[in-house]
């Protein structure tokens, strides 16, 4: 079985990570030929290319839906996929031109919340109604990674199956000593924040939890530490003493 999948890859975030472990696993699959179309060359891109995965970038920067998708579309009738997964919202309506045109079945993987399909919600909302248009026309077969998001695909979206997101098979390297060495703490139970720094991700109510908590909880020293490649693929990292007198971190600048 051919299968193709077409995600943005602009970020290096929860769904680009799923993503990645996806087409990963399934390309070590005897029987499984696999591909990826990516429209941004980021962490994605280098992700599934160190994998031995043949990924074509399509720079979407400038770009229109339809001009993305007539290249897709050339790409697809070169690999002949029998499967097009597709990842997010733009990338669905590429997808489901590609199904149409090669008579491919369309999965769709809802990672968040999309676009509410109403006509008050302005453009996002138009382009909501009009990805629920095609995926009836397409006969779009819908995943997603849990009940809730489930229950929020309403609409014309009605073949819809529940798939956690999975993960490697392999565990990852144990990171406990670099961990503990970043936070400037020998032994002991830390308590952290793992997420991208951003307010969708809400850090500022762990902070408020952390300010809250009385010396005997934090110890002698509260760290925060911010490492790894989140957002756009930056890298970072920073330890400070925690300021009792004041409640709060003193300014500092992460590099």
């Amino acid at each position: 079985m051919r299968i193709l999948h077409v995600a943005s890859g602009d970020l290096w975030a929860g769904a680009e990570i799923a993503v990645s472990h996806i087409v990963r696993e399934t390309a070590r699959r005897p029987g499984l030929s696999v591909r990826a179309v990516v429209l941004n060359d980021g962490m994605l891109a280098r992700s599934l290319r160190s994998a031995g995965v043949p990924v074509d970038v399509l720079p979407e920067r400038g770009r229109s839906v339809p001009s993305l998708a007539g290249e897709t579309v050339r790409i697809a009738r070169r690999f002949g996929p029998e499967v097009v997964h597709t990842h997010r919202y733009k990338e669905h309506l590429i997808g489901a031109c590609v199904a149409a045109r090669t008579g491919a079945l369309h999965v769709r993987t809802a990672h968040g919340r999309g676009p509410l399909p109403t006509w008050r919600g302005g453009p996002a909302g138009l382009g909501g109604l009009l990805d629920d248009a095609v995926a009836s026309w397409t006969g779009s077969v819908w995943i997603a990674v849990s009940e809730e998001l489930a229950a929020s695909l309403s609409g014309l979206r009605r073949r819809v199956h529940v798939v956690p997101n999975g993960i490697p098979a392999a565990p990852p390297e144990p990171a406990r000593t670099e961990l503990l060495r970043g936070c400037g703490v020998s032994d002991g139970i830390v308590v952290g924040f793992v997420g991208r720094l951003e307010p969708v991700k809400r850090p500022d109510r762990f902070l408020r939890i952390a300010r809250a908590l009385p010396p005997r909880a934090t110890g002698r020293r509260t760290s925060r530490r911010r490492s790894g490649r989140g957002g756009r693929g930056r890298r970072s990292r920073c330890s400070r003493p925690w300021n009792r007198g004041s409640g709060s971190w003193p300014r500092s600048t992460c590099s």
